[in-house]
């Protein structure tokens, strides 16, 4: 089996080929956030960068901002 089509996901009409069961969740998580944003109270800081990671891995440019502009948000309103 092809690891490249295991795990495939839509997103604005493309099909982007997941390389595993991770990154299609992160990336799945981060296509949610982006209708809305209001949800990123949901996920650390953390997690918002790891999804940032995966997007710009799979060159998803305006989601890869999205999630790191909304990391950094959590991260300053997460400190003491």
């Amino acid at each position: 089996m092809d690891t490249e089509t295991l795990y495939p996901l839509e997103y604005q009409g493309k099909m982007i080929p997941c390389e595993s069961a991770d990154d299609r969740k992160l990336l799945q998580s981060a296509i949610l956030l982006d209708g809305h944003r209001s949800d990123c109270d949901q996920h650390p800081s953390t997690e918002l960068t790891q999804m940032s990671r995966v997007c710009e891995q799979y060159e998803l440019t305006s989601l890869a901002q999205l999630t790191a502009e909304l990391a950094k948000r959590c991260d300053e309103a997460e400190r003491p």
